[in-house]
């Protein structure tokens, strides 16, 4: 009767285990995913803006209008949410390998 408990404790502690380490793969998925959809909706802004400039420019006599302020705004913002989440991704994906790399 006693092994059998004790086998039954080992057993709880092994889908503890399991489960944190699904816990944990579910949630770096979605951060990760998360800072995806900031970059690209950074990145967006930018060439929306970009896109704007030129439809709004006369292309055909080569006249492009000089980048204003609110234009290299979006680029730099853009870039400076990229390294941020970049850096951010690789830390969580760092994070989310230790269990992988103890096995």
């Amino acid at each position: 009767m006693k092994k059998k408990k004790i086998k039954e404790k080992k057993n709880t502690k092994h889908y503890a285990r399991s489960g944190a380490k699904e816990y944990k793969k579910h949630v770096t998925t979605a951060i990760l995913a998360g800072f995806g959809f900031i970059m690209a909706f950074a990145w967006r802004d930018f060439i929306q803006k970009l896109m704007e400039k030129i439809m709004g420019s006369s292309i055909i006599s080569g006249t492009l209008e000089a980048v204003n302020a609110e234009f290299i705004y979006n680029l730099v913002y853009a870039l400076v949410v990229s390294v941020i989440a970049v850096v951010a991704i690789i830390l969580i994906s760092k994070w989310a390998a230790k269990d992988e790399k103890k096995k």
